[in-house]
């Protein structure tokens, strides 16, 4: 996913960074930005490109850069429906960091989301296997 990042002082320029990506892809990211490797957050994240979700999600939140690559990775394994239902609990949970949405990423299981009400047999059936 392309994402526009800011170091955390934001005066720099923007740079683009495809996540995931290997960790010497990654150390690229702190030399462009100038930053050095920290648990704190170290960056800012301008925005996310091509994915209108996402940005709503992330845009604005300020990160750490290996926090960002660790939840793009978890991201990569989910399937169509595990994204729906990240997005929607992201929405409703609105969680300030990226630690938040890592765990928020782990506990997609605890949410249901019904997106068709044609069919209710099939919701309850589909609510009642998913539990």
């Amino acid at each position: 996913m392309l994402i526009r990042l800011k170091s955390i002082d934001r005066k720099e320029e923007s740079i683009m960074f495809n996540f995931p990506d290997d960790e010497s892809e990654i150390s690229n990211v702190y030399n462009q930005l100038k930053i050095e490797a920290s648990a704190a957050p170290n960056c800012y994240i301008d925005g996310v490109v091509y994915d209108s979700d996402m940005n709503e999600i992330l845009k604005g939140k300020e990160c750490n850069i290996d926090e960002l690559n660790f939840l793009f990775k978890r991201m990569d394994s989910f399937d169509a429906k595990e994204r729906k239902v990240f997005f929607a609990s992201a929405f409703a949970e609105n969680p300030k960091t990226i630690a938040e949405l890592i765990n928020l990423s782990f506990n997609t299981h605890c949410y249901s989301l019904v997106s068709d009400f044609n069919n209710l047999e099939t919701v309850g059936k589909d609510l009642y296997l998913s539990e």
